[in-house]
This record gives C-alpha cells, sequence and structure tokens, in this order.
C-alpha cells in the first residue's frame, strides 16, 4: 500500500513531458476551467512552427466592466517546461475588447500602455510553466520566474476542444 501511495505521489511531482502535445490536434486551453458552466478565465490557442510555439490567447483582464485582452507571443520548450523572453509587453497585446466592443485607434493604444506599465516587471525576464496532472482531466500549471517557483501565479488548465462552445467568463 505504502509503494502504491509513493507511485502515486511520484507520478503526479513529475511534469508532462510534452505538455503542449494536445494542442497540434487543435485543441485549446482552457485557464481555470468551470466545467459546468463551460467557461475559463483564458483559452490559448498554439501554433507550431519548427521548434517555436506561437501563442494566441484571449484572457479576463477585468469583470467590471467586462474586459478581455488578446495577446500573442512566442514560447519554446525547455526540458518539460514551456518559456517566453517578453521583450515588449506592449506589443504582445493585438488587442483589447470592453463590453464586446474592440478598442481601436488611440483607445487602444493608452490601454495597451496602460497594462504593459503595470507589467513592466516581466519584461525580459524567462517566465516557465510546467503542467502536473490534477483531477479531472485538469493540469495544475507552475509557474517560475527567471527560475524561482512563483506559485501566487499557479493556474489549473484543462484541454478543450475550441468549438464545443467553451467561453471566457468570470
Amino acid at each position: 500500500m505504502l509503494a502504491q501511495g509513493l507511485a502515486v505521489f511520484l507520478l503526479a511531482a513529475t511534469p508532462v513531458p510534452d505538455p503542449l502535445g494536445p494542442s497540434r490536434e487543435g485543441w485549446a486551453a482552457c485557464v481555470e476551467p468551470d466545467q459546468a458552466r463551460k467557461a475559463c478565465m483564458a483559452i490559448t490557442r498554439y501554433r507550431w512552427v519548427g521548434s517555436k510555439i506561437l501563442y494566441d490567447s484571449e484572457m479576463l483582464i477585468d469583470d467590471q466592466p467586462f474586459t478581455i485582452l488578446h495577446a500573442r507571443t512566442v514560447l519554446e520548450y525547455r526540458g518539460a517546461a514551456v518559456c517566453s523572453w517578453t521583450q515588449d509587453i506592449g506589443g504582445e497585446i493585438v488587442g483589447i475588447a470592453i463590453e464586446g466592443e474592440a478598442l481601436v485607434g488611440e483607445a487602444l493604444d493608452l490601454r495597451r500602455r496602460a497594462i504593459a506599465a503595470r507589467m513592466k516587471d516581466l519584461a525580459g525576464v524567462e517566465y516557465c510553466v510546467t503542467y502536473e496532472p490534477g483531477p479531472n482531466g485538469t493540469f495544475l500549471t507552475q509557474v517560475s520566474i527567471e527560475g524561482v517557483r512563483s506559485p501566487a501565479s499557479d493556474n489549473t488548465m484543462m484541454w478543450i476542444r475550441p468549438d464545443d462552445g467553451w467561453t471566457i467568463a468570470p
């Protein structure tokens, strides 16, 4: 019994070696899934170009007013971790919608600069995530910034089919 419990512990503590593998088959990542409501705090799609992984994510950044940020960046594997090195945070923000209305022109630029200013400490740093299997098909995403674990940034994620009716909602 002890050996079985130890094996389960060791299995759970081992990061998934190809955590983004399902995205190669069209699956999207749902961050903080509410399976009953088919709701996510963010929905991310990945596209593969050689060893580079193109990250395209829509995420809820405010629920009053309902604000969704659309960001794109490049990732790559570093061992079992998925890592990015953001140089221009504002440049990675490709869209913002408030209450369903896309910001354009100066309104988008102002909001993009404000968000980038709040996140300036992440510019140029290594941001890595490993994935551990969790219950009910979920994964715990474990974040490290510059090689230092940042548990406050961890999330739950699960793979979803983009055409199965999932939405972004608080």
